[in-house]
């Protein structure tokens, strides 16, 4: 199992399996694929990026390109929402753009013309290429709030000094798991789902799934922070943890195979309320858990030295996870 975050609570020492993290109601897993990672993108909405292309800028100059402002042809994204448009860095790192329809008037909104032109700002040393991808499809995501300022600056800086090339379309989708009716009944009043997809060629490891509930119950009137829950997914009713004053969903979930969506429902009881001290003891319940990848991590097995693990010279303690 990866490693990806380390908690501390109270008195308990957590080091989690792999946790997948979620919006509102949807969620989105980013893992690899390919040679390059599906990134993660801003104001998703619950949607994800099935589109991109990766634009590669070679720098032919002397001299350094600091952001300069170039407008690239992108005509394999033609019929994309010019809503849903990002553009990152291959680290992950979103840029502003711009879109500039044929006239060269701004274009905000709309469907995307193989005649519109992409601006986005480069960086790059002299000699040097550098890659910006650029995501489409997302017809759930919410509009960027900013835009790259200030226009073509230079529209002759692309011709003299740089090569762009332009890559093909890929393509990225996760097929769902199956869909299952739920009838909440009287006792659970009201609910809301969450989607965990994988768009790895690959299964993903056994991992948490966190769900924003402060974001979830906000959309759901007059539930308070402690209503009791339910988490179904497929005809299984899952053990959950409750963390972060109740703002915080961890749901177990096994190995996601790969290019697959799976879809939870977490039911919301508007009378009954979760039991007393339920934070602390989901607290304890996870350290004590199979998800927690340090062994004993409530401290409360072993005498001066907690059991498995070690103090150090530094009169610090450390001990080995476990897979």
């Amino acid at each position: 199992m990866s490693l990806l975050a380390l908690y501390f609570a109270a008195a308990y020492s957590f080091a989690m399996k792999r946790v997948l993290f979620a919006s509102a109601g949807l969620f989105l897993v980013v893992v690899s694929q390919g040679a390059a990672p599906w990134h993660k993108l801003c104001l998703e909405n619950g949607g994800y990026w099935p589109q991109r292309v990766a634009i590669a800028f070679e720098n032919t100059s002397d001299r350094a390109a600091n952001g300069e402002p170039l407008a690239v042809s992108v005509p394999a994204l033609a019929g994309a929402k010019v809503e849903s448009l990002r553009v990152c860095r291959e680290d992950g790192v979103e840029v502003l753009y711009d879109v500039l329809a044929p006239n060269r008037g701004a274009k905000r909104t709309g469907l995307f013309t193989p005649d519109d032109k992409l601006v986005v700002p480069v960086a790059c040393g002299p000699k040097e290429t550098t890659t910006l991808f650029v995501y489409a499809g997302n017809n759930e995501a919410w509009p960027v709030p900013d835009f790259l300022p200030g226009g073509l600056n230079n529209p002759g800086f692309e011709a003299s000094a740089f090569r762009v090339s332009v890559g093909a379309l890929e393509k990225n989708k996760a097929y769902s798991e199956g869909f299952v009716m739920i009838n909440p009944g009287p006792r659970w009043g009201q609910f809301f789902r969450a989607h965990a997809r994988n768009l790895n060629s690959q299964a993903a490891s056994d991992s948490l799934v966190r769900v924003n509930l402060l974001a979830a119950l906000a959309r759901l009137p007059g539930m308070p922070p402690d209503a009791k829950l339910q988490v179904i997914s497929g005809k299984n009713t899952l053990s959950y943890y409750r963390l972060n004053s109740g703002h915080d969903l961890l749901i177990p979930s096994r190995a996601i195979p790969p290019q697959r969506e799976r879809e939870f429902h977490v039911l919301v009881s508007p009378t009954e309320r979760e039991e007393p001290d339920w934070e602390l003891k989901n607290y304890e319940q996870l350290a004590n858990s199979s998800a927690n990848l340090l062994p004993n991590g409530s401290f409360e097995l072993g005498g001066d030295t907690p059991e498995s693990w070690q103090k150090t010279k530094s009169q610090r303690f450390e001990c080995n996870r476990r897979d």
